[in-house]
């Protein structure tokens, strides 16, 4: 399968929320310009990801902690059998 088709498949997977943060303006080996890359990108992330919790894709913060606490006893530290 091409890197093409995987990404195709990607975005179509329920669940799967595909970002592209605008960097087109930066080459493959832009590696000087890592923070600015690194700025764009995190900026794009944060209100990406505003977004989805604003139109409840995304849980709040408090609704994902209330969710969790079926979790405690998969995080419980287990001994290890021999």
């Amino acid at each position: 399968m091409s890197s093409v088709e995987a990404l195709e498949r990607a975005k179509n997977t329920p669940n799967c929320h595909y970002m592209r943060p605008p960097i087109d303006a930066f080459g493959t080996l832009s590696f000087g310009e890592f923070d600015e890359i690194y700025r764009v990108g995190y900026e794009y992330g944060r209100k990406f990801m505003a977004d989805l919790r604003e139109r409840r894709i995304l849980p709040v913060v408090e609704e994902a902690e209330e969710a969790r606490g079926w979790l405690k006893r998969t995080r419980m530290v287990r001994r290890a059998s021999v």
